[in-house]
């Protein structure tokens, strides 16, 4: 079959490619894709969602990233595919398909559909959706550049991630009628950001401190 050989070719290809430095970039990149990462900034974001009246949102929101963690892990025990040899570092649940890649393609591009609505009045905000598009690319490709996952567990992932996000949006517009948007006062709006921004770029450090014990690479 082609894709074994096209997941072996492409993960051999990555493994006589390895670069310290961008080993070190490529795991900054995948805690984007983390469950304990995403969990955080999604109850982090909700709490935004819900003082602004926007329950709707909020249920798409945890809809789609919840259904996408859930899904990834059941198929992953029903299939249980090997991971790769590990080259960076070990990972001790099954390869297909990616949780990282499900779980960020859903929650990132569900941002970016709540971004792109017209209740958020924002010039910058189409470069927020560009950026929240290709963080999933980025963090599926992580995946693969540090031998933790198959070409094919990262697509799967993918279309998983994508369904999930499907299913957010008919989730946010079934129950559309229940907001009722009261935008906060923009000193609030702006102290809450920055609360949250701050909780998400905690987490965020903590786990980047722990890339020194992981890697297996000079």
């Amino acid at each position: 079959m082609i894709w074994p050989i096209a997941d072996n070719t492409i993960n051999n290809y990555f493994t006589a490619h390895l670069n310290a430095s961008w080993v070190i970039a490529a795991y900054l990149v995948t805690i984007l894709g983390s469950g304990s990462f995403l969990i955080v900034s999604s109850v982090s974001i909700g709490a935004l969602l819900w003082l602004e009246k926007l329950p709707s949102r909020l249920l798409g929101l945890w809809f789609s990233l919840l259904g996408a963690l859930g899904t990834s892990s059941l198929i992953k025990l029903l299939v249980a595919r090997p991971r790769p040899i590990p080259t960076t570092y070990f990972e001790n649940s099954y390869s297909f398909p990616s949780t990282h890649a499900a779980v960020s393609t859903a929650f990132f591009l569900y941002l970016a559909y709540c971004l792109s609505h017209p209740v958020y009045r924002n010039k910058h905000k189409h470069w927020y959706v560009i950026i929240f598009i290709i963080l999933p690319l980025l963090v599926g490709f992580s995946r693969i550049y540090l031998g933790v996952h198959y070409f094919t567990d990262v697509l799967g992932g993918f279309l998983i991630g994508f369904i999930w996000f499907l299913f957010g949006i008919l989730i946010q517009r079934r129950f559309d009628r229940l907001d009722k948007h009261t935008p906060l006062h923009k000193q609030w709006r702006l102290a809450i950001a920055l609360s949250v921004g701050m909780l998400i770029f905690v987490l965020y450090l903590t786990q980047a401190f722990n890339l020194a014990s992981l890697f297996n690479v000079e």
